[in-house]
């Protein structure tokens, strides 16, 4: 157990996040390369809407980049939200799945009561998948906060797994999670709870991460 944990403390890195606050026409991006050539960016747009005379606050997140042969990767749009003006954002790429085919990354849109969600977009087909985890579930995590909550890899029936910052003071020290994405079906996106991780499940870690010792 010890060399276990140890493999998903040292498969963990700080995730390079965008922070920033919802404001009329701000633009952040955040980008992230493969082993395998790929280079990915992820990209938020806000600005007033000014749809019906709401005059909220409007995020718009898109994935877009470069493929290993030099192809674009056309702009996908991932995720859109409506809220207050000056809410807090965060975002960020988690990284890659080990076999090259996805890549993984996290937007929290809504200041201290916002879910956090996790998006999973295939190089290949250019499907988006998500997960929305709610803040119920992030609250009940007490002093691990969004930001500690990081994607250590995928299970090979299709689960993303979460942990608990190793650093963190959690309050069950680390834990794993797991959370099904599930594709977006007439714009509806419904919660997803996670569970905890089965003992002895594989885990496939996010590359390009080598360990050695």
């Amino acid at each position: 157990m010890i060399l276990f944990d140890l493999l998903i403390a040292l498969s963990l890195h700080p995730l390079l996040q965008q922070g920033i606050t919802c404001g009329n026409n701000i633009d952040a991006k955040t980008s992230h390369g493969s082993t395998r050539g790929y280079s990915v960016v992820l990209q938020m747009h806000s600005e007033d809407v000014h749809g019906k005379n709401t005059h909220l606050c409007q995020s718009e997140y898109t994935i877009s980049g470069t493929r290993p042969d030099g192809r674009s990767i056309e702009p996908t749009s991932v995720l859109s939200v409506d809220g207050t003006w000056g809410r807090s954002i965060a975002f960020g790429i988690a990284g890659f799945t080990s076999d090259g085919n996805r890549v993984i990354a996290t937007i929290s849109d809504g200041g201290d009561q916002a879910p956090l969600d996790i998006i999973v977009y295939d190089l290949r087909t250019n499907r988006i998948k998500l997960a929305e985890i709610p803040h119920a579930f992030l609250h009940h995590l007490g002093s691990c906060s969004v930001a500690e909550l990081q994607v250590a890899g995928t299970t090979p029936n299709g689960f993303v797994v979460l942990a608990t910052n190793y650093m963190s003071k959690c309050p069950q020290g680390q834990t794993l999670w797991r959370v099904r994405p599930r594709e977006v079906l007439n714009g509806i996106i419904g919660p997803s709870m996670p569970s905890r991780l089965p003992h002895g499940a594989t885990i496939e870690m996010l590359e390009p991460w080598i360990i050695t010792f």
